[in-house]
């Protein structure tokens, strides 16, 4: 299941939570997985909550866009895998849509596609991590007609 948390209730009302459960059964699928066997929550932050983090984590004082948490705990009453937490910037998000030139639920598709890759191992730190990563993530966001300008 997919739980969906955020700082402030019209942050969660802007969330195009359809687009994330498509997203979520097609990277699934691809992993050999499926909803109903597995958990992780996506968090909507500001920025201060996303510097905190990022510094704590990755020792960057500077803005982000997505951090993810791999749990991979197994619930021991519901045998369900806990992917982990991922934290999205509301406000990152939505300065990188203008930016891009295309919507804000666009933005936030791509970077939950993102944020959920890197639950399930995937890296973007070297040129052939990215590489691998952002072609999976490319073809989920065309799979699902996500109407990105320009995917990374």
């Amino acid at each position: 299941m997919l739980y969906v948390q955020a700082e402030t209730a019209d942050w969660k009302a802007a969330v195009p939570l359809t687009c994330w459960e498509q997203l979520t059964q097609e990277v699934l699928r691809r992993h050999g997985m499926d909803l109903n066997t597995v958990d992780f929550t996506v968090n909507l932050v500001g920025r201060a909550t996303m510097r905190s983090y990022h510094q704590r984590y990755r020792g960057y004082a500077k803005d982000t866009d997505v951090m993810a948490f791999p749990d991979h705990s197994v619930d021991p009453e519901t045998h369900r895998l806990y992917l982990g937490d991922v934290l999205l910037c509301f406000p990152v998000a939505r300065e990188q849509a203008q930016q891009a030139g295309h919507d804000l639920a666009a933005e936030l598709c791509l970077l939950f596609v993102h944020g959920l890759l890197h639950l399930l191992g995937y890296d973007d730190e070297t040129p052939q991590e990215r590489a691998r990563m952002w072609q999976v993530q490319r073809e989920v966001l065309e799979t699902a007609q996500v109407p990105l300008r320009d995917l990374p």
